[in-house]
C-alpha cells in the first residue's frame, strides 16, 4: 500500500493505528514516495515506524534513482545518485526501521528526457550505459544499507512494445528494447532485481500488452507488480477512485493477469484520506477491499 500524499501519513496512520489494524496485518508492505520525507520528522516518526515493524510490515520507498539531477553522465553517475538518495533510507533507519525495497521510477526515461549532455560520453546515453549506472546505483545502496531489493517502475502506456507504438502516442521508444537490457545487466553482475512495477491506470487501452510483459518478466526470473489506480476516479472523488480501481482489478483478473504483487497507489486528487479501513473510500479501506477480493 502507498498512502495518499494529500494528508499527513504520520498523523493519520501513525497516530491512529487502531483504524487500520486489519490492513497492517495483511499487507506485505507499506511504501511512500521519498520526496514526501515523512520519516525525517521527529514528531510521531518513531511510533509510526514501530507500528510497521511490530506488524512485520515491509517498508518500501519510491525513489528517483540515477537521473538528470546527478549530471554529468559519467562513470560515477550511479554512485553520486546513491550517495544522495541514501539519506532517505537513513531517515528510516534512524527511527528504528529498515527499508527492504526501493521502487526506481523510470530510470531510462528520467535520464534521457531533458538531460544536459555537456561532458557526457554518450549523446544521448545508450540503454546499456544507463543500465550500467543503474546497477552501480543499486549496488552502492546495498553496500551501505543491507539487502535492499529494487523494483523498476515503468509508465507502460507511454512506451511502445515489440514494434507497436505507445498507447498514448508518446515517443519514449520501445520498452522491449529497454527492459531485457536492464534485467540482463542486473543478472550479469549478480545484483538482485526484484522485478518490474507497472504503472498503467484503468482508463488506458492496450491492456493486452500487460499479459505479454508479465510473461517476459517471469521468463527472465523477475517478478511482475501491478500498480492499481484510476485516473478518472482519482480526478473525481474518493468513492469514484475506489469503485473504478476495484473494477480494474476485476477486469485484470478476468483477462488472466496474475501479478506477483499489487500496489494500491494514487497520485491524483483523490482519495484524500488514508483511514479508517472500515470506509472503502479511504486508501486503507480500498486496500482491504482489494486484499479480500484476492482472498489474501
Amino acid at each position: 500500500m502507498h498512502p495518499t500524499p494529500f494528508s499527513d501519513p504520520l498523523t493519520e496512520l501513525g497516530g491512529n493505528p487502531e483504524t487500520w489494524e486489519w490492513v497492517r496485518e495483511h499487507v506485505t508492505g507499506f511504501e511512500w514516495n521519498g520526496a514526501m520525507n515523512v520519516v525525517h520528522r521527529d514528531e510521531g516518526g518513531e511510533s509510526f515506524i514501530d507500528t510497521l515493524v511490530d506488524a512485520d510490515c515491509g517498508i518500501g520507498m519510491s525513489v528517483g534513482g540515477p537521473d538528470r539531477r546527478y549530471k554529468p553522465f559519467d562513470q560515477s553517475f550511479g554512485e553520486r545518485a546513491a550517495a544522495a538518495e541514501a539519506l532517505l533510507l537513513q531517515g528510516v533507519e534512524n527511527l528504528g526501521g529498515q527499508v527492504d525495497h526501493i521502487n526506481i521510477d523510470g530510470p531510462v526515461k528520467r535520464v534521457r528526457e531533458g538531460f544536459d549532455w555537456e561532458a557526457s560520453a554518450d549523446d544521448p546515453p545508450s540503454v546499456d550505459r544507463i543500465a550500467e549506472e543503474l546497477v552501480d546505483y543499486v549496488a552502492t545502496i546495498r553496500a551501505e544499507h543491507g539487502d535492499v531489493t529494487p523494483w523498476i517502475i515503468t509508465n507502460f502506456p507511454n512506451w511502445g512494445w515489440k514494434g507497436s507504438g505507445s498507447v498514448t502516442h508518446r515517443e519514449w521508444g520501445d520498452y522491449y528494447d529497454v527492459f531485457p537490457v536492464i534485467v540482463e545487466e542486473f543478472h550479469a553482475r549478480d545484483v538482485p532485481l526484484e522485478g518490474v512495477m507497472v504503472d498503467h491506470p484503468f482508463e488506458y487501452g492496450g491492456k493486452e500488452r500487460l499479459l505479454d510483459l508479465q510473461e517476459e518478466a517471469r521468463s527472465r526470473d523477475v517478478k511482475f507488480n501491478m500498480i492499481m489506480n484510476s485516473a478518472g476516479g482519482g480526478g473525481r472523488s474518493d468513492v469514484a477512485f475506489s469503485r473504478r480501481t476495484l473494477e480494474y482489478l476485476d477486469e485484470l483478473l478476468a483477462m488472466g493477469l496474475n501479478p506477483d504483487r499489487y500496489t494500491i497507489q494514487s497520485w491524483y486528487d483523490h482519495p484524500q484520506r488514508n483511514v479508517p479501513e472500515s470506509d472503502i473510500s479511504t486508501m486503507t479501506g480500498l486496500t482491504r477491499a482489494v486484499l479480500e477480493r484476492l482472498g489474501r
